[in-house]
C-alpha cells in the first residue's frame, strides 16, 4: 500500500523554555483556569503595580491559548508599566510580549523584545530576570538553529541560576543545553545535561518535567540504535503518565513505544500502543497526533495484509490531513492579522500620547513629532500592504502547482479507464477531491483579497436575472439527485431585470445555491424565489437546513466564520464564500441579508439587485 505522505515521527522533543520555567517559580495550590478567572474579574479594580503584575500574568496564561487576548494584555501591561514608571513591570511586559512573538513564529521580533527585557534587568541588577531572559534569549536562537549562539546564552543563564542556587533555573538551562548537543548529534553530551536536569527535576518532584526529559533520553537511545534502554526510558515516561493522568504525555509515550516495537517486527504490540495513544489523541481532538497515528496504523495493518483496516486509517489519515490544514491555514491568517491589529493599536496610543505631549512644547519639537507621525503612518501602510501581498502571493503560488495536479489525474484517468483498477481510481478520486478543495480556498483568497485590496473592477449591464439563475441551479442537478433534494422555482413570467455584472452575480448566486445544498439534510427542499418590488429585484433561497443562532447572524458574513451548522453530507467550508458574497453585492450597490427562526428551523438568504432605472 502506498505511504500515507511525510510523517512527523511520535516523540517528545521540545526545548524547555524559559517561559515554563518562570511558571515553576510561581506555582500554587490554586488551578490556573481558576485563578486566571479570578484575575480577570478582579482586574479593573486592580492599580499600579498590582494591575501590571496582572495583566504581565494574562498575557504569560494566554500566549499559547488565545493570540488576541495575549497581545491586548501584553501591550496594556507594557504600556501601564512606562506610565506608571515601574521598571521591573517594564522589564518583565517586554519578556511577556517576547513569548507572544516567539510562540507566533515571529523571532525577530520575539529578539527584540527579549533583548530589550535584558537591558532593563541588567540596569536593574535583576539576577533572576537577567537568568530568565538569557534561556528566552537562547531559545530564539536554538529556533533559528544557531545552535553556537543559543548555547553560549544557556551557558551564561546556568553560571546565573548556579551563583543563585537556583535549582529550578539550574534544571531548565541542563535540558536546553542538553537539547543543543541532541540536535548536533553529541548523543553523549546530550545524556549527561539530560540525565542531570532529570536527576535535578526529580527532586523538585516536577512530574512533567521529569516525564519530557524520560522521553528525550529515550530517544538519544533511539539515536545510538540501543532500542532496548529506548524502551526502557518510554516505559518510565508512560508509567508517570498514567499515575498523573496527562493524557497528551500518554499519548505520546505510547506512540512512541508503538514505533519501537515496529521498528523491531513486533507488530501485534506495536499496533496495540498506538491504537491506545490514537484513543487518547482523538479523546484530546489533537488531530496533528492523531496523523502520526494513522500513518503508522496504516503501515502496520498493510505488512500484515490487512488492507480493509490499512485502507480505513489510511482514510482517516486524509480526512485529517485536510483538517489540519484547514485549521493551520486559518490560524496563519488570524494571528497575521491579530499581529497587525495589535501593532495598530500600539501605534495609534502613540500618536495619541504624542499629540497631547506635544501641545505645550516648541515649534521644532512639534515638528519632530509629526515627522515620527509620518513614520508611524508608513509603517501601518506597509504592514497592511505586507498582508496583502503575504495573501496574494501565498494564493498564487499554491493555484498554478494545482492546476497541474488536477491535469494529471484526469489525464492518468483518461489513458488508464479500462487498464485502472477500482482501488487504483479510488484514490486517484482522492487525490482529485483533495485538489479541488485546495483550488477552491485558494479561488477564494485570491478573489477576497483583490476585493479588499480594491484591485477587483467590473461593467455593470443590464440583464435578466432569471436565466443566471436557472444556469447556477442546472449546475448542480448532479448534487441535488445525490442527497435526493427538491428544488422549488417561483420565478416570475415577465422580464427580472437588473444592473449588474454578470460574472459576480453568477458568482453570488453559486456561492448561495451550494451552501443550501451543503447545509440540507437529504429529502429536504430548497426554494428558490424570484419577487420584483418595483424597485428592487430580490432573490431569495430557502433551505429547510440547521437553521442559524442569533450569534451565527452576527458573524455569517465576516471572513473565516465558524458556525454552528455543519455541512450534512462530508462536504467542505472555507468560511469565505459568504464574505465574498456580501462584498460583491456591496461592490454592485445592492444588499444582502439573512432571516432564520433558529436552530434546526432553516434558513433564507435574500439578495437584493437594483433595477436599472435604480442604479447609482
Amino acid at each position: 500500500m502506498a505511504r500515507c505522505g511525510r510523517k512527523v515521527k511520535v516523540v517528545i522533543k521540545e526545548p524547555l523554555l524559559s517561559f515554563d520555567y518562570l511558571n515553576s517559580h510561581d506555582k500554587d495550590d490554586c488551578p490556573m483556569n481558576e485563578k486566571i478567572r479570578l484575575l480577570e474579574a478582579q482586574l479593573p479594580e486592580l492599580i499600579g503595580k498590582e494591575k501590571i503584575n496582572a495583566l504581565n500574568e494574562l498575557c504569560f496564561f494566554y500566549a499559547t491559548r488565545s493570540t488576541d487576548k495575549a497581545l491586548q494584555y501584553g501591550s496594556d501591561a507594557l504600556l501601564l508599566a512606562q506610565e506608571e514608571n515601574d521598571p521591573v513591570g517594564e522589564a518583565e511586559a517586554l519578556s511577556k510580549n517576547g513569548i507572544i512573538y516567539f510562540y507566533l513564529g515571529d523571532f525577530d521580533q520575539s529578539l527584540r523584545y527579549f533583548l530589550d527585557s535584558l537591558k532593563r534587568y541588567e540596569s536593574l541588577e535583576h539576577k533572576l530576570g537577567i537568568a530568565k531572559t538569557l534561556l528566552s534569549i537562547g531559545n530564539v536562537y536554538s529556533r533559528l538553529s544557531n545552535n553556537e549562539l543559543a548555547l553560549e546564552y544557556y551557558q551564561q543563564s546556568l553560571v546565573i541560576s548556579e551563583a543563585l542556587n537556583d535549582p529550578v533555573g539550574i534544571a531548565s538551562c541542563y535540558q536546553n543545553i542538553g537539547l543543543i548537543h541532541d540536535n548536533q548529534e553529541e548523543y553523549n553530551l546530550a545524556l549527561e545535561y539530560y540525565t542531570k536536569a532529570l536527576q535535578l527535576s526529580e527532586k523538585l518532584n516536577d512530574t512533567e518535567k521529569v516525564a519530557k526529559l524520560l522521553n528525550n533520553i529515550g530517544l538519544v537511545y533511539e539515536h545510538l540504535s540501543d532500542d532496548q534502554k529506548a524502551l526502557e526510558y518510554y516505559q518510565k515516561s508512560l508509567e508517570i503518565c498514567e499515575s498523573v493522568a496527562d493524557k497528551a504525555g500518554l499519548a505520546y509515550s505510547l506512540g512512541t513505544i508503538g514505533t519501537i516495537y515496529k521498528r523491531a517486527g513486533q507488530s501485534g504490540k506495536a499496533i496495540e500502543y498506538l491504537e491506545r495513544g490514537l484513543k487518547l489523541a482523538q479523546e484530546l481532538k489533537a488531530k496533528e497526533l492523531s496523523l502520526n497515528f494513522y500513518a503508522e496504523l496504516t503501515e502496520l495493518y498493510a505488512q500484515q495484509e490487512d488492507y480493509k483496516t490499512a485502507l480505513m486509517y489510511q482514510q482517516q489519515y486524509l480526512e485529517a490531513r485536510d483538517a489540519v490544514y484547514n485549521a493551520t491555514q486559518s490560524r496563519q491568517i488570524a494571528e497575521m492579522q491579530a499581529k497587525y491589529d495589535a501593532e495598530k493599536k500600539k501605534r495609534e496610543a502613540e500618536i495619541y500620547r504624542l499629540k497631547n505631549v506635544e501641545l505645550q512644547k516648541e515649534v521644532d519639537q512639534r515638528k519632530e513629532a509629526e515627522k515620527k507621525l509620518r513614520q508611524i503612518n508608513e509603517e501601518l501602510t506597509q504592514l497592511h500592504r505586507e498582508k496583502d501581498e503575504f495573501l496574494g502571493m501565498a494564493s498564487h503560488d499554491l493555484k498554478n502547482p494545482l492546476t497541474s495536479i488536477l491535469g494529471f489525474v484526469q489525464l492518468i484517468n483518461m489513458l488508464g479507464e479500462k487498464s485502472l483498477d477500482s482501488r487504483t481510481k479510488g484514490f486517484l478520486n482522492s487525490i482529485e477531491e483533495c485538489a479541488n478543495q485546495m483550488f477552491r480556498i485558494v479561488t477564494n483568497l485570491v478573489d477576497l483579497n483583490r476585493i479588499e485590496s480594491g484591485k477587483i473592477h467590473f461593467p455593470l449591464r443590464t440583464f435578466d436575472l432569471r436565466f443566471a439563475l436557472v444556469q447556477v441551479i442546472n449546475r448542480y442537478q448532479s448534487q441535488t439527485d445525490d442527497k435526493q433534494i427538491t428544488m422549488n422555482f417561483e420565478l416570475p413570467h415577465h422580464k427580472c431585470l437588473i444592473l449588474a455584472n454578470e460574472d459576480a452575480v453568477d458568482q453570488i448566486l453559486d456561492n448561495l445555491i451550494s451552501n443550501a445544498i451543503k447545509y440540507s439534510p437529504p429529502e429536504s427542499s430548497i426554494y428558490v424565489r424570484l419577487t420584483d418590488t418595483g424597485e428592487h429585484i430580490h432573490c431569495e433561497i430557502k433551505d429547510e437546513g440547521q437553521g442559524l443562532t442569533p450569534e451565527d447572524k452576527k458573524k455569517i458574513f465576516t471572513k473565516f466564520a465558524r458556525l454552528s451548522a455543519k455541512p450534512t453530507g462530508g462536504e467542505n467550508s472555507t468560511g469565505l464564500g459568504l464574505s465574498i458574497v456580501k462584498r460583491l453585492v456591496d461592490l454592485m450597490h445592492g444588499n444582502v441579508w439573512v432571516e432564520s427562526d433558529g436552530k434546526n428551523k432553516g434558513s433564507a438568504f435574500i439578495v437584493e439587485f437594483p433595477k436599472p432605472s435604480q442604479a447609482h
